[in-house]
């Protein structure tokens, strides 16, 4: 189901969300409710720079593993946390490439460099 078609839903509740953390949030808990991941975190390094860190994630075992390079891939997760931070503060986050493990990911957001 595509992601805007689940907020107009009301399952996501993306609309409601006043800040990028809230937003995160809403995103982080609808992928723990439908079992897609164990547990998501964003963490505030400083103003504008954040770790999105995914962990027990259902495709980590199949992917993350198995995948010949995982080099210059960004976890898809990630990438809706790039689109929120987009929407919130107003501008792109960089693309940083996602560190994987075994479980999980962690990703960089912070602005993008102009």
């Amino acid at each position: 189901m595509h992601l805007l078609e689940v907020d107009k839903e009301g399952i996501l509740k993306l609309e409601e969300s006043k800040t990028f953390e809230e937003a995160v949030f809403a995103f982080t808990d609808f992928l723990a409710r439908s079992k897609m991941v164990k547990n998501c975190r964003l963490e505030k390094v400083k103003e504008g720079k954040y770790i999105f860190k995914v962990e027990g994630c259902i495709w980590s075992g199949k992917v993350h593993t198995r995948q010949v390079s995982l080099k210059d891939v960004t976890c898809p997760y990630a990438l809706v946390a790039m689109a929120l931070y987009r929407k919130y503060f107003g501008f792109v986050s960089s693309e940083n490439d996602s560190e994987y493990f075994a479980n999980g990911t962690e990703t960089v957001l912070e602005p993008a460099s102009l």
